[in-house]
């Protein structure tokens, strides 16, 4: 992953040496090593946008790094807040601790949550997708959507399914993704006699999401797994698989890292990270509870559509960008 990183730097780099005319804005995601489009940029006298998604001193450091590959990520982007002209975050806790740690003026950071595409994550009928799906359709599905990393609580779910099949035998744990945990995951389940309930999808493109979502019969994204995730996780978060929940009209259950506060008793409930205990009783509420699921389902999908399109992230993202050329 750190190769790939620096490949696409430098490949983009010299795409954009090479394009003409040049942008007036450089806009790049900070990814630990991300040094030769931001060098380009400051070389060639444009403005410089850092976008940042999560705070990289709790990162390495729930990725296990060691110095000097720490002390090298963690120089790099306090360099980049040097030279930077703005820093957009996704979260007032990591703008935050941007100011503390890394001494980044406020007029230069701007706190700009993550959206989500409504038109994209909107409701379809489940028991279509179920089908289309070749899944059963009468069973209930608890869904989780994303990335297999090691601070998203994929271990929680599976942890808690057992106590849910003791009241709801008809229900199945449909994990949809892929990722560096996936092999542990699955010996997990085989460890657990959870082979026959529980559905490894693999990856599955961007287009076909809203297919699988609309499968779930609750969506959960417990979060934490360990100490050093958590800490990381404290550091706030913009949760687009919370969001894409709520967009296709999912009720759900997510662990509280800053960030998505917007989903306690709205679009469903908020436990503490890797809460196995914690999850299952929530999740056992729901499947018993069509009224509140369904509640919680219209209130999420209302939430997404007034706040939280990717039209309104991008209309303020032009405002920013307009306030820093006009300077």
């Amino acid at each position: 992953p750190l190769i790939r990183v620096v490949i696409y730097d430098l490949i983009l780099a010299i795409r954009l040496l090479v394009t003409f005319p040049k942008p007036d804005i450089f806009y790049v995601r900070v990814a630990y090593f991300s040094l030769f489009t931001p060098l380009l940029a400051k070389f060639l006298r444009k403005k410089l946008v850092l976008e940042i998604n999560g705070f990289v001193v709790d990162d390495v450091s729930a990725k296990g790094w060691r110095w000097p590959l720490n002390w090298v990520s963690i120089s790099c982007e306090k360099f980049l807040h040097k030279i930077s002209d703005a820093s957009i975050s996704v979260s007032e806790v990591i703008c935050r601790s941007l100011r503390e740690t890394f001494a980044v003026p406020e007029g230069k950071l701007f706190c700009l949550a993550n959206g989500v595409n409504i038109e994209h994550f909107c409701p379809l009928d489940k028991q279509t997708c179920r089908r289309k799906l070749g899944l059963a359709p009468e069973l209930d599905y608890i869904g989780y959507v994303g990335c297999f990393t090691d601070w998203d609580g994929i271990d929680s779910i599976i942890k808690a399914l057992p106590n849910v099949k003791k009241d709801f035998p008809a229900v199945k744990l449909l994990l949809v993704g892929d990722g560096d945990r996936r092999t542990t995951l699955v010996q997990n389940v085989k460890e657990l006699g959870l082979s026959e309930e529980v559905i490894f999808t693999g990856y599955v493109s961007y287009q076909d999401l809203p297919v699988y979502l609309n499968a779930f019969t609750v969506a959960v994204a417990p979060y934490g797994g360990s100490k050093a995730a958590e800490l990381r996780n404290t550091k706030g978060s913009s949760s687009l698989k919370t969001l894409e929940y709520l967009s296709a009209a999912l009720p759900v259950i997510a662990g509280n890292i800053p960030g998505v506060e917007y989903v306690e008793n709205t679009a469903g409930f908020l436990i503490p990270q890797s809460d196995v205990s914690a999850l299952a009783t929530k999740v056992k509420i729901l499947l018993g509870d069509k009224t509140l699921r369904e509640k919680f389902a219209r209130a999420g999908r209302q939430y997404a559509v007034q706040n939280c399109s990717w039209q309104a992230v991008a209309d303020r993202t032009k405002e920013i960008f307009a306030s820093m050329l006009k300077g």
